[in-house]
């Protein structure tokens, strides 16, 4: 039976003077996944999570958080949502427990000992009663986690979450956002800039340009969708050239000692088979697959991510 969306907008827009910075936005994000929202600075990626979180109003369209409308029921729409903006803000004199216990006691329902499940989550046992001034900026994007998970939400968003922390913090923190997502069951759609870690954390991808959702895919297919690239570790390298070059008709391009070739994943046999029948050494046949980064870069038009 197929999940039903944590998230759903149908025709999400916005319109600010007589410009459409959101332009009728279909989005499904489903429990379980990490869904990575991408766009060119100025796309209308910011003002879209705005509107879901409930921080600008929406022009026209709707969004259904768990079932319900965010417009029409928002105080229980928006309680099944967690969120970061950026850098999460904490009481930096109070410890990282007073700032979950001081949160807690704004969430209705919510027993105490959920504080330290989500503290034990994230990974702050040990640091969780020490002033909050003392934390890296890892620490406390895990403790600004621990505060939007607190009430136990459906949907997780994101945006920009990894901004000012070093290498070894963002692998945590998308490690965290990985087991999240699965052991939880919770839907997370987060934003970064950093296209390299997107790829790795996501499991499917949006690309929002000048306010239109122009594609979401697999991230797999999303990569593989590209032109595929063959490159060969042969030796002799002029022979091999001379050879791939007859039985494909095609040029290739010398790569490092190596010998890139744009080909058909069905003429990899043959092609392979020719080599070693024209008594070349081949050490290695590999297909380079793009990244998300020259995906987006063709999808967009070369404009940069932000």
């Amino acid at each position: 039976m197929k999940k039903e969306p944590v998230l759903r907008t149908h025709n999400l827009t916005k319109v600010i003077g007589k410009k459409k910075i959101v332009d009728h936005v279909d989005l499904e994000i489903y429990p379980g996944e990490v869904f990575g929202f991408l766009g060119p600075n100025g796309a209308g990626k910011t003002s879209t999570i705005r509107m879901l979180v409930g921080l600008a109003s929406i022009t026209e369209g709707e969004v259904f958080i768990a079932g319900v409308n965010l417009a029409k029921n928002f105080e229980k729409a928006i309680s099944y949502v967690g969120g970061i903006v950026e850098n999460p803000e904490m009481y930096k004199f109070l410890t990282g427990y007073q700032n979950l216990i001081h949160y807690w006691r704004m969430c209705k329902g919510v027993p105490k000992s959920r504080i330290d499940e989500v503290t034990r989550l994230v990974g702050l046992e040990k640091r969780i009663n020490d002033k909050v001034k003392t934390y890296s900026l890892g620490m406390r994007q895990r403790l600004g986690i621990a505060q939007a998970l607190l009430h136990s939400p459906s949907l997780l968003i994101l945006d920009e979450p990894t901004n000012g922390l070093d290498p070894a913090g963002v692998r945590e923190f998308r490690d965290y956002l990985r087991r999240l997502a699965r052991e939880d069951n919770l839907a997370v759609m987060v934003s970064s800039h950093l296209l390299a870690e997107m790829e790795l954390m996501c499991d499917r991808i949006g690309v929002i340009q000048d306010g239109r959702l122009i594609d979401v895919k697999e991230m797999t297919e999303f990569k593989n969708e590209g032109k595929g690239a063959l490159l060969i570790d042969a030796h002799p390298i002029d022979k091999v050239m001379q050879v791939v070059e007859k039985f494909l008709g095609i040029e290739a391009i010398e790569q490092d000692g190596n010998l890139l070739v744009e080909v058909d994943r069905e003429q990899i046999p043959a092609l392979n088979a020719q080599l070693v029948k024209e008594d070349i050494k081949v050490y290695a046949i590999s297909q380079v697959s793009e990244t998300l980064e020259d995906r987006f870069l063709e999808m967009t038009g070369g404009r940069s991510v932000g």
